[in-house]
This record gives C-alpha cells, sequence and structure tokens, in this order.
C-alpha cells in the first residue's frame, strides 16, 4: 500500500499512456470493453498520482523535513532552523554527543558557519529508509567554505525520526563522514 501512495510520477504517466493506448485501440476496433478498461486504467493512473502528491507518507515527510534543515542552514536562518528540531534532538559527531536541545544545536551549527566562513551548503542527495516506528534519512550535503578555500567539502549526514504517537521526532543527527573520510577521523566540526 505505501507504494501506492509513495508511487513515482513517471510510474503513474506510464499506467496512464498505457490506459490511454487501451482506449485508443478499443475505438479503433470499436470495442467497448477495451475502450472501458483504457478508460479504467487512465483515470486509476490520475488519482494515484494526485494522491501521491497531496498525500505524504511518513517517509517523505522525514525527507522533506532534512532537506529544509539543510536549506536552512544554507541560508542561516537559525530561528527556522530552531522550529524544525525537537527539544530532545541530539548532535553526535567523533562518536560524542556534541549539543542535545534546539538551542543548544542552533549554537553550535551556527558557531561553527561562522568559524570556518561556511558560504553555501547544498543537499546532494536525500535518501530515507522506515524500519516500524524508526526512519533514518541519509543526506549528503556539499559546502564551501573560507576555511577551505572555497574548495567543496562533502560530509554525510544520518538524521532519525523516531514515531512518538502520531508525530514524527526527530531524534539524533548524526555526522558520518567529511570528506570522504569516516568521522573515527579526529576533525570535528563543532
Amino acid at each position: 500500500m505505501d507504494y501506492l501512495l509513495h508511487l513515482p510520477w513517471w510510474v503513474a504517466i506510464l499506467i496512464a499512456v498505457v490506459g490511454v493506448w487501451l482506449f485508443v485501440v478499443g475505438n479503433r476496433r470499436m470495442d467497448k470493453t477495451l475502450r472501458r478498461v483504457g478508460t479504467a486504467i487512465a483515470i486509476v493512473a490520475v488519482l494515484l498520482g494526485i494522491v501521491g502528491l497531496v498525500y505524504l507518507t511518513p517517509l517523505q515527510k522525514a525527507e522533506a523535513r532534512t532537506k529544509a534543515l539543510v536549506q536552512d542552514v544554507n541560508q542561516q536562518d537559525w530561528g527556522d532552523l530552531g522550529q524544525r528540531l525537537d527539544d530532545e534532538t541530539v548532535v553526535e559527531a567523533v562518536g560524542q554527543t556534541v549539543a542535545v536541545g534546539r538551542g543548544n544545536i542552533v549554537t553550535k551549527f551556527r558557531s561553527a558557519y561562522n568559524r570556518f566562513g561556511v558560504k553555501s551548503v547544498t543537499s546532494m542527495s536525500v535518501q530515507g529508509i522506515q524500519t516500524d516506528t524508526l526512519i533514518t534519512v541519509t543526506v549528503t550535503v556539499v559546502s564551501t567554505q573560507d576555511y577551505t578555500q572555497d574548495q567543496p567539502v562533502p560530509s554525510t549526514w544520518e538524521l532519525d525520526f523516531q514515531e512518538n504517537g502520531q508525530i514524527w521526532e526527530l531524534e539524533k543527527i548524526s555526522l558520518i563522514r567529511v570528506n570522504g573520510e569516516d568521522t573515527a577521523h579526529p576533525f570535528n566540526p563543532f
């Protein structure tokens, strides 16, 4: 069922094209049954496409929230960043807890942003996976900064969203890799 609600747009279009083709073939052959089947398939495809656009699954919402967090850092919109975090969100880097709670996290990110002279932060890929009540979103971002003389630096982060009743809370943000090296490397951006 989740696949139908998370149907890629191109699949819905492909199904609609098949339905229209069946309708046209049925029309040429004067076959009412084939026309009806083609019409039904096209209508179902359009409805699935609309549902996929309107109804967002928890996984889609977590991926969108992750992209919004990256955009907030890029735009230095620290107020929105704080609003997107939860009260008990934890940030980990180099195997240790760096900050707990939205206020501390915003302070850490703002401080790192200014210390390294970050000029831009762009998400290159966002991939989420859901297992029961946990959604893990892996995001690869590229940043340019004064510290690296404007050389792009890729980093990989994991965001864990935990279901709590009807809401999904951002439980943990973990720095996984910086510039292709695991965070066991002593570099800590915070």
